[in-house]
């Protein structure tokens, strides 16, 4: 099924169509490439660094080794995001920390025509895959990058702050399959994974709009510790613990402002 991917990438043509015509002849300009990328797929290598591409929210981005792979884990907080924004039309500017190939700016943008991003990384590499999605998606006017650190460069509060930040403990990238390809700049989270995610939370309780909305991607298993930094921000806050689809802590959510301030796993 890879190699099916892979040839109808080089064939500028769809899956389907590979598999609908068996006795098409493969040019040999393509067949070559086509051994190449095999030999890279079997050393390890994802396939979306080989295409080029990967669907997220049922949209095409492009994506390379200056960024990580969008993860349909990820989409929990895409829906969050898009839920909240269907029931508070008056916000207007979201925030996209560590957007990566901007795919969750690109995908809340395109389902919420009211809502402009600041999309933020400290990579350079990383923000010019995200300018060639936006522009993709015709959203050039509406999605504004900027190189930076969480949010030192906020000259005013926004109403949504969404954050995919590193957040694997510095110990166990050299055990991780995923760091031999994917960037260590947005994996490592420091000493216990929070190192960057504190930071922001203390950021964010000057920058987030009341009312407003903060989403943060977490690792499974540190959910309990991110709920007693983000307590101590926002103590008149909601805090909620979201799982993904799989049943694991994913996802926190900071509602402001809010009438109790207790965890609930949904």
């Amino acid at each position: 099924m890879e190699a099916q991917v892979i040839l109808a990438h080089f064939m500028n043509t769809s899956k389907t169509w590979i598999i609908a015509h068996p006795e098409e002849k493969i040019p040999d300009p393509i067949l070559g490439q086509l051994d190449q990328a095999i030999i890279r797929l079997f050393n390890g290598e994802p396939l979306a660094y080989i295409t080029g591409t990967r669907e997220f929210f049922c949209q095409p981005f492009f994506v390379s080794p200056a960024t990580l792979i969008p993860r349909p884990e990820t989409e929990l907080m895409v829906e969050n995001a898009i839920q909240w924004l269907q029931f508070n039309p008056e916000a207007k500017l979201g925030a996209d920390i560590g957007t990566g190939c901007g795919c969750i700016a690109v995908s809340i943008a395109k389902s919420i025509p009211g809502i402009n991003f600041l999309a933020v990384d400290i990579s350079y590499n990383a923000l010019q895959i995200a300018r060639r999605n936006i522009l993709q998606h015709g959203l050039k006017n509406r999605i504004h990058l900027i190189q930076g650190n969480c949010l030192n460069f906020l000259g005013g509060k926004v109403d949504l702050i969404c954050a995919n930040l590193p957040y694997i403990p510095t110990r166990k990238l050299n055990i991780l399959e995923t760091t031999r390809y994917e960037p260590k700049i947005a994996l490592d989270g420091g000493i216990n994974g929070l190192v960057l995610i504190r930071e922001l939370l203390e950021k964010s309780k000057l920058w987030l709009q009341n009312p407003g909305l903060l989403l943060i991607e977490f690792e499974s298993g540190q959910e309990d510790r991110l709920f007693i930094i983000a307590s101590c921000y926002f103590p008149s806050s909601l805090i909620t613990i979201h799982q993904d689809l799989a049943g694991k802590p994913r996802l926190l959510s900071i509602t402001t402002p809010a009438c109790r301030n207790q965890a609930e796993v949904i």
